[in-house]
């Protein structure tokens, strides 16, 4: 996906409701916002040639942390606002997102992944490999709780650094090799490893915001590098 024409949106995040994202895209005008009840709005519904509403039905206040945390509903909003390595087409199909391209070895346990020259994160900060070897760590880290921090576990090392077993990071088989060259390192061949590049477990982490401030996750502090940009969030709004 395209990220030049990333938009701010105010999101009012109501539980019960569906939450309704107007965007303007490329117009300068401010997008427009609306809670209404569920049976009253389409999944998806064009307003004119140049809008797109957007409703996301949420049944609870989301934790936008969902690296460590996670629910059905934390996940359809952090999925406006970050980006993995790559995301699944409406046919099932892999394809690409914050990666372009990516190589197998001949024993099928190394992935050599090549990411976009030109993805930023919402501050303007270029997205690199490094961001992404954070966001792994970050996901996999004792602590975590995250809904998809499983999916990692077919990553060389990974399961036993989430069990405290082993605590280097260098033994957990993904490297940074160069700020586009992104290497995975597998345990043992996994055929459907390509789809679990396409999950949410492959977002990256800016750390540098993350472990500064206790409120990032809130708006003015929370970056990402997906579509949208979180500027407003009404908590635990009935």
């Amino acid at each position: 996906m395209n990220k030049q024409g990333r938009l701010a949106l105010s999101l009012v995040l109501a539980l019960g409701l569906t939450l309704c994202v107007v965007l303007l895209l490329d117009s300068g005008a401010t997008p427009t916002i609306a809670a209404v009840p569920e049976p009253h709005l389409p999944d998806v519904a064009l307003a004119t040639a140049d809008t797109r509403p957007i409703a996301v039905g949420l049944g609870s206040e989301p934790n936008l942390n969902t690296y460590h945390y996670g629910s059905i509903d934390s996940h359809k909003v952090a999925s406006q606002l970050l980006e993995g390595l790559f995301e699944h087409a409406p046919n099932g199909d892999v394809e690409p997102a914050g990666a372009l391209t990516y190589t197998v070895s001949a024993d099928a346990r190394v992935y050599t992944i090549t990411l976009r020259s030109d993805a930023r994160w919402s501050d303007g900060v270029a997205v690199v490999s490094r961001h992404y070897v954070d966001g792994f760590l970050y996901t996999l880290a004792p602590e975590a709780d995250g809904f998809y921090t499983a999916v990692l576990f077919a990553i060389e090392g990974a399961e036993d650094f989430h069990n405290g077993v082993i605590t280097d990071t260098n033994l957990v088989g993904i490297s940074a090799l160069g700020d586009t060259l992104l290497e995975i390192t597998l345990r043992e061949p996994t055929g459907h490893f390509p789809s679990l590049m396409a999950s949410p477990a492959t977002y990256p982490a800016r750390l540098d915001i993350i472990q500064s401030d206790p409120n990032w996750t809130e708006p003015g502090t929370l970056v990402g590098n997906g579509a949208y940009e979180l500027t407003a969030w009404a908590h635990n709004q009935q």
